[in-house]
């Protein structure tokens, strides 16, 4: 009998454990590779991505993935665990701060369809 009651403790603790890891990686991934998001801005130049970039520096909540000043787009890690609506107005707030202004999220995006864009901009000049 206290064996028995020892091994459903055990299970109960296991399946526990699983759930719980289940859960922490279905809520977000993980902060050190970060979420990404896609933003059009209408005004990025070479000169105001650098200035952003020095921004960023010390930012540990976002950083730049990929810009292509061409196409007017750019991908935005999230380097912590915030709702999409939270990062898109503190990473709009960021840009302002260096004259960049958001056209639009790109929802849809995703890297194929950035480079795609940012290929057809670069052949297009």
């Amino acid at each position: 009998m206290k064996k028995s009651s020892t091994l459903n403790a055990i299970v109960l603790i296991a399946m526990f454990l699983i759930s719980s890891v289940g859960i922490a990686q279905s809520a977000g991934s993980n902060p050190s590779e970060g979420n990404l998001m896609y933003l059009a801005t209408e005004d990025i130049t070479v000169e105001k991505f650098q200035a952003l970039q020095n921004l960023l520096k010390s930012n540990t909540s976002y950083a730049v993935k990929e810009a292509c000043v061409p196409a007017h787009v750019m991908s935005v890690k999230i380097l912590r665990n915030v709702s999409n609506e939270q990062a898109l107005t503190e990473f709009k707030s960021i840009l302002n701060s260096v004259d960049i202004h958001v056209v639009s999220h790109k929802a849809d995006y995703n890297d194929t369809k950035f480079l795609q864009k940012c290929s057809s901009a670069r052949t297009a000049n």
